[in-house]
């Protein structure tokens, strides 16, 4: 579904240079590849994620980088289309991380920007369960202004922001199953007591399944194009 969204937005060009900024373990670059065609970078601090990438999802037309949203090791002008998927609530240096990401881009070039942004009612699909994580990382990610002012300065040109809505699990009790694991960054600010209580509380709505329902959750999706 992301893939859909992501050839509706990018320039008509083919094949395409890719940037995945914080691609995590490489989910996406593989697919990238096969709908776009043209060399793809997948950029991530973590090592142990870069090698979890290169081992399960290494593709002839992917390389997987050091790199981070404020470091990106690509030529000037290299790429025809950037993404930032559910990844700018981590960078720490937002101007400086869409500087280089206006740096990379070819003219014509576009940037998607996927995720949370503040003010706006997309919340996860924990939110409930775990109301001051929700609350704490409302907080954490910039407003559809902010993030506007914050990528036109290095010369971006907003185009237009999307909705998405997209299926995070096939069941309530799958989707138990991974926020048990307590991976969401959101979750390092609550007390044990707090994240057992919310896991306690979801745990009991899985139980209640009677047959599985998939969980969905929205996204804002924010279009940017470098000027040719």
């Amino acid at each position: 579904m992301w893939l859909d969204v992501f050839r509706k937005h990018a320039c008509p060009v083919a094949p395409q240079c890719v940037l995945d900024v914080g691609c995590g373990t490489g989910v996406f670059e593989p697919a990238l590849a096969h709908a776009f065609g043209g060399t793809i970078f997948g950029v991530e601090p973590s090592e142990h994620m870069r090698l979890i990438a290169q081992r399960v999802r290494s593709h002839p037309l992917v390389t997987y980088l050091d790199g981070s949203a404020e470091r990106i090791p690509v030529p000037d002008r290299s790429c025809d289309l950037v993404l930032m998927y559910l990844v700018l609530q981590h960078v720490s240096d937002r101007p400086t991380a869409a500087k280089e990401v206006s740096r990379v881009m070819k003219p014509g070039g576009r940037l998607l920007i996927a995720g949370r942004f503040s003010g706006e009612r997309t919340p996860r699909a924990w939110s409930c369960y775990f109301p001051r994580a929700d609350e704490l990382e409302e907080l954490s990610v910039p407003s559809h202004d902010q993030t506007k002012a914050m990528f036109e300065k290095p010369g971006l040109r907003f185009l237009e922001t999307e909705r998405v809505r997209f299926k995070i699990c096939g069941s309530l009790r799958d989707y138990f199953q991974r926020v048990r694991l307590r991976t969401a960054s959101a979750f390092d600010h609550l007390t044990d007591e707090e994240f057992a209580s919310g896991v306690a509380h979801l745990e009991a709505d899985a139980d209640r399944e009677s047959y599985p329902q998939p969980v969905f959750q929205d996204a804002d999706l924010m279009v940017f194009e470098k000027p040719a």
